[in-house]
């Protein structure tokens, strides 16, 4: 889904529906009402190791060699975080 296909969707909803707590979930978690629209200022990684996602910044040396280590956050986008 775009950002335009997303805000057609809201601009479909009524008021009240507007109105209302956005909550998200997902195959891999279980409902979370409170989440934010945020845009990173830098790529964000994280490996099934570590206990949250690193920016950039803050890797160590070999850890974008370790396959497990994915880039989920790419700097500049907006991403809806929960």
């Amino acid at each position: 889904m775009t950002w335009k296909e997303l805000s057609d969707k809201i601009s479909s909803m009524t008021q009240e529906e507007q109105q209302q707590d956005v909550a998200i979930w997902g195959e891999d978690f279980c409902l979370r009402k409170q989440c934010a629209l945020e845009k990173n200022s830098e790529d964000m990684f994280y490996n099934i190791l570590w206990d949250e996602c690193i920016p950039k910044s803050d890797l160590e040396d070999g850890d974008l060699d370790d396959p497990s280590t994915k880039m989920v956050y790419e700097a500049g986008k907006y991403y809806i975080f929960g």
